[in-house]
């Protein structure tokens, strides 16, 4: 199988049941220094599904899956070595959720808790019969392969994500591209692994935070730092690019709120997330 750079820089060495080693790449960054909160959330959630499923009297089971994540962010991760260290709060059949901790020379940098879903759970509803699903459908708008694609040294700050992730943002939601920020904080984009690595929930898991924050579409360029992520799964996505659909609500404080939207290639809506950062510095 091919090495994906997500699946290398996600890995972690599992010790025991309750600690799993880690190494943050340098690679998923921001501004060239911090680390991106997705990446981060990821890391936490595989080496937590890693701990669970090692030895020989796994927690989980078979084809368990997070379906929600709810993670604060106590401090600026750097890149190199990390632990994970996970305490289970509740193990069973259809649901096992846990703590989880990611920290760095003995401090807290982030802190999540996780719920794992069984087999009936993981499967969110795909093939459930039609007219028994409501959840949002997908907005009508232009596809991925007709997306605005700006260089990577084009956008905002140093490379950072924009090396590993390909984006297409939406023609009619994209004019702050060219300086008109009348319509908003609203970012919508497609995006995928630039390498192509198949989209899976662990990839969703990251996505709701991978894109550029809903600032940008104000002018308004520097880092908002995350205080909580939360990310709730609801169905496995179809291979292809994801729709991400962001926007600032409230967006006026020194506290904002970023909610997200995130639809597979299908049309299936995978995630819902909501973010509360620090207003970034003008």
């Amino acid at each position: 199988m091919p090495d994906f750079r997500f699946d290398s820089d996600t890995a972690g060495r599992v010790i025991d049941s309750s600690t799993v080693a880690a190494q943050l790449s340098p690679a998923w960054n921001v501004d060239g220094r911090i680390l991106n909160g997705g990446y981060l959330q990821a890391v936490v959630v595989r080496a937590a599904r890693g701990a669970l499923t090692a030895g020989t009297a796994p927690v989980l089971v078979g084809d368990a899956r997070p379906v929600a994540v709810s993670s604060s962010y106590a401090a600026t991760a750097k890149p190199g070595g990390a632990t994970v260290t996970i305490d289970v709060l509740r193990a069973g059949g259809r649901i096992t959720a846990v703590a989880a901790t990611l920290r760095q020379h003995g401090d807290t940098i982030v802190s999540s808790l996780i719920t794992f879903g069984g087999a009936d759970l993981a499967d969110g509803y795909d093939g459930a019969p039609a007219g028994t699903v409501t959840h949002p459908v997908m907005p009508t708008v232009t596809g991925a392969e007709n997306a605005i694609r700006v260089p990577s040294q084009q956008l905002p700050g140093p490379p950072g994500l924009a090396e590993l992730i390909d984006y297409g943002f939406v023609p009619e939601n994209s004019a702050w591209l060219t300086g008109d920020t009348s319509a908003g904080p609203r970012i919508r984009c497609w995006l995928q692994f630039a390498d192509r690595r198949p989209v899976d929930v662990l990839a969703a898991v990251a996505f709701v935070d991978m894109a550029p924050p809903v600032c940008f579409a104000n002018g308004d360029f520097g880092w908002a730092p995350t205080l909580q992520l939360q990310v709730g799964v609801f169905a496995r996505p179809a291979a292809g690019p994801m729709l991400l659909d962001l926007v600032g609500s409230p967006y006026d404080g020194r506290v904002v709120a970023e909610d997200g939207l995130l639809w597979d290639a299908a049309g299936t809506l995978i995630a819902r997330s909501r973010q509360i950062a620090l207003a970034p510095r003008r």
